[in-house]
């Protein structure tokens, strides 16, 4: 499935995370799979300079798409 429509599929059906859940930032699960900002780009189609505003804290990734990224990430740290 194309990640941009996982996204905005994703959006619509997963519940926000619980208390429980551990909270982990796009930064570090790119990072626990070795990635640069610009792998992460190219493997997901995020612009560059959009990874590097939200890592370098100058804008703010919306919740759902970064939670939707982090399962990604992890899902692919899974299969590694």
């Amino acid at each position: 499935m194309d990640f941009r429509k996982e996204i905005t599929q994703g959006a619509r059906r997963r519940p926000p995370p619980t208390r429980k859940e551990k909270i982990m930032t796009i930064r570090e699960a790119r990072k626990s799979l070795g990635w640069t900002q610009r792998k992460l780009s190219e493997e997901l189609g995020i612009p560059l300079r959009t990874i590097e505003n939200w890592e370098g804290g100058k804008n703010k990734c919306p919740e759902w798409a970064e939670r939707l990224i982090i399962e990604k990430l992890n899902r692919i740290a899974e299969e590694q």
